[in-house]
């Protein structure tokens, strides 16, 4: 049966093996809805509630409830050719992240980053401004590392390798040489 009009009203579809298929004027199939609701577009066997073999295009938006799951490839966020599972070009704003590796490459900053770990392994840090600074929790910063290699207690220009603004405890002796 081939029809051709602007609109088509159909009240009640029975196929002859329970799946309603629709092809285009080469006879191709394109979609199939199965006998048991699964809709498929692109494969004739559709394994889930909606089936796409091939890309899709969404231009308003996609909701996942109970998690997304790609099982093979990579995922780009800002890019069409990702490099690894997950591949973010532009900023990323979280609230939480738990990871086994960040990576971090080309110039970055990440602003108010929180490590909370047993251990931390660094190969290579490069701030924003050169300088690396430590925070208590309420925010105060407490030490920081200027780009020369002098380090501040207490200070934020530390005038020497070692640069305490206020007292310090030695409990083990001091060893000082040249001078």
């Amino acid at each position: 049966v081939t029809l051709n009009a602007d609109n088509i009203t159909v009240n009640n579809v029975v196929s002859k093996d329970g799946n309603l298929s629709f092809f285009n004027s080469s006879g191709s199939e394109k979609m199939r809805i199965t006998a048991g609701g699964n809709v498929g577009i692109g494969t004739s066997s559709p394994g889930a509630t909606l089936d796409v073999e091939g890309s899709a295009n969404i231009s308003q938006g996609l909701n996942v409830s109970g998690g997304l799951i790609v099982s093979t490839g990579n995922v780009g966020i800002g890019t069409t050719l990702p490099t690894s599972a997950l591949d973010v070009v532009g900023t990323i704003n979280a609230t939480a992240v738990r990871t086994g590796m960040l990576n971090v490459t080309g110039t970055s900053y990440l602003g108010g980053v929180t490590l909370n770990a047993d251990n931390i392994t660094v190969n290579n840090v490069v701030s924003k401004d050169g300088n690396l600074s430590f925070f208590n929790s309420s925010g105060s910063e407490k030490m920081r590392i200027v780009q020369n290699g002098n380090v501040g207690i207490g200070t934020r220009s530390p005038g020497a390798t070692l640069d305490v603004e206020g007292s310090a405890n030695i409990s083990q002796g001091l060893n000082v040489s040249g001078g």
